[in-house]
């Protein structure tokens, strides 16, 4: 048929997969004040980033390791002269802190359906 579509989805990741494969375990494996650089990785793999943070309220300042994790979906139709394309993208970010040597606690966002499903059973 003239002007039909054939649809294409295509997928692409990327980031530390790894890391969020464990997001559970960093409450019970890691320790606060406890647990050294050495652990988070050997629990979560190299860091993509790292940086520091001040929380005011706490008056210190922190190095921060970050693993990021990012999905984009693109699902799409194209032929003649139609194309219509939709994307769906979704992030994952876990921010380890540090003080000193040593873990310090963490944060881990999700924006995706499936990451809120497992943060709220």
């Amino acid at each position: 048929m003239p002007g039909l579509a054939m649809a294409q989805t295509s997928s692409r990741t990327v980031g530390v997969d790894a890391a969020f494969r464990n997001v559970e375990r960093i409450e019970t494996e890691l320790h606060r004040a406890v647990s050294t650089r050495e652990d988070v990785r050997r629990l979560l793999g190299e860091p993509t980033g790292n940086g520091g943070a001040l929380f005011p309220a706490a008056r210190k300042s922190q190095e921060v390791w970050s693993y990021e994790n990012v999905e984009m979906r693109v699902i799409g139709s194209s032929g003649g002269t139609l194309r219509v394309v939709q994307t769906r993208q979704s992030w994952d970010a876990i921010l380890i802190f540090f003080n000193g040597d040593l873990f310090d606690g963490f944060v881990w966002f999700t924006s995706s359906p499936e990451g809120q499903k497992r943060a709220n059973p």
